[in-house]
């Protein structure tokens, strides 16, 4: 479907994960928020390495799984 109201168009952008087309610049209070909630998106799609290893090392310990290197882990993956 394809959005025709600046509202669709934010929401649209919202949920595909693309950029606001050039010159959609937030006019309204309700578009300033869309155009927060889309970076805030954004960003959410592109952890850094950092945040990953962090999150896989949380739930590793949260569920009782001890390795004791990266490299125990990359081993037991790969075979």
């Amino acid at each position: 479907m394809t959005p025709i109201t600046r509202k669709e168009i934010y929401l649209s952008t919202a949920v595909s994960g693309s950029e606001l087309p050039a010159g959609m610049d937030p006019v309204t209070r309700e578009e300033h928020f869309l155009a927060e909630l889309i970076a805030k998106i954004a960003g959410i799609a592109d952890p850094t390495q950092e945040q990953v290893t962090t999150a896989v090392n949380a739930y590793l310990e949260e569920h009782g799984v001890a390795f004791n290197t990266s490299e125990e882990i990359t081993e037991v993956l790969e075979g």
